[in-house]
Parts: C-alpha cells; sequence; structure tokens
C-alpha cells in the first residue's frame, strides 16, 4: 500500500489535491477521482468533466511504504 498526493490541475485557495491510500497509481487516480466527483456534483453549477476525469488526474507524490508510517510523517 502506497501513499499518493493526486492533484486535477485546479486551484482554490491552493492547488487541488487528495490523499489517497492505494495498491498502485491507477488505484489512486480512480479513487481521487470519485472524491472530486462528489465535491463537483455538490455545487449547484458542476465543474467540467476534466475536474474529476481519472485520466486528467495527476500523481503529485508517492510515498511509498506502509500507510501508518506516512501518517506519523504528516502529523
Amino acid at each position: 500500500m502506497n501513499f499518493y498526493v493526486v492533484t486535477n490541475g485546479y486551484v482554490g485557495d491552493g492547488y487541488c489535491r487528495v490523499y489517497v491510500a492505494a495498491e498502485n497509481n491507477d488505484r489512486a487516480r480512480q479513487l481521487a477521482s470519485e472524491v472530486f466527483k462528489k465535491e463537483s456534483d455538490a455545487r449547484s453549477t458542476p465543474y467540467p468533466d476534466n475536474y474529476h476525469t481519472a485520466d486528467a488526474l495527476t500523481i503529485a507524490h508517492n510515498l511509498s511504504g506502509s500507510v501508518e508510517g506516512v501518517m506519523k510523517w504528516i502529523k
């Protein structure tokens, strides 16, 4: 299991990102896509599809190793 920071290229107060624990890049993009899609759908005017499409997302960071170790590092 690896820890990923997935971005979608949009910027609000900072760059839009989702933190994901996943077994590989593709799964990290898929999970992040679901989060971005829920955020978009909650708006009265949804963002365009490229806000949440998994193929459009970028892995900004990949920290290999245990998620428990990464969580200690974040705190």
